[in-house]
């Protein structure tokens, strides 16, 4: 079971980055299905695992295309909910030609509203273990290891985001592997 954040991802390659006011015209960009959450789940399905996705979808075009998408790729969406006043969440990529990292806008959107019903609705299902992605609310990954702890499945958490070392830590939760960045290993 993987927990968090599902989202449109929008991928642009520039020739470089356009001054305040300049338009740029460029030849490619992609719409890729994903989030951390999202991400996770399809790698784990690609490495044999049987995958299964617990987050949050606006209702719209997007939240279709996802959940058609990950199905389609055998991860199991029944625990991807929909959110009737939130859209879908997005994020959207510059890949400035002679970088290597992209310059990167992110709306959460549905994402944000995972609450701790949809988790109690997918540790029902009894996954074998549980990965909460980076980018999820800290109470909800507080939860997530609380009710995990209780029926004994292992849990592996995403650290790179600092809120969410900081929740985990503060709660003395039980976490049995740990996924950081050098910024947050110290």
């Amino acid at each position: 079971l993987v927990i968090g954040d599902v989202a449109i991802e929008m991928l642009m390659k520039l020739k470089r980055l356009p001054t305040l006011g300049e338009v740029c015209d460029e030849d490619k960009y992609l719409f890729l299905p994903g989030g951390p959450a999202g991400n996770a789940a399809l790698a784990a399905n690609y490495f044999g695992a049987s995958a299964f996705l617990c987050g949050r979808v606006g209702k719209d075009g997007n939240a279709s295309r996802l959940t058609q998408f990950f199905s389609d790729n055998g991860v199991n969406v029944d625990a991807v909910f929909t959110d009737e006043e939130s859209q879908t969440g997005m994020i959207v990529s510059f890949c400035e030609s002679g970088y290597a990292e992209p310059r990167t806008l992110r709306y959460r959107g549905a994402s944000a509203k995972v609450t701790t019903d949809d988790v109690d609705a997918a540790i029902a299902a009894s996954p074998d273990a549980v990965f909460v992605s980076a980018e999820t609310d800290g109470y909800i990954a507080i939860h997530t290891l609380e009710k995990c702890d209780t029926f004994g499945i292992p849990t592996f958490v995403d650290l790179s985001e600092e809120s969410l070392l900081r929740a985990v830590s503060v709660k003395g939760a039980s976490v049995k592997v740990l996924f950081t960045t050098d910024d947050t290993a110290e």
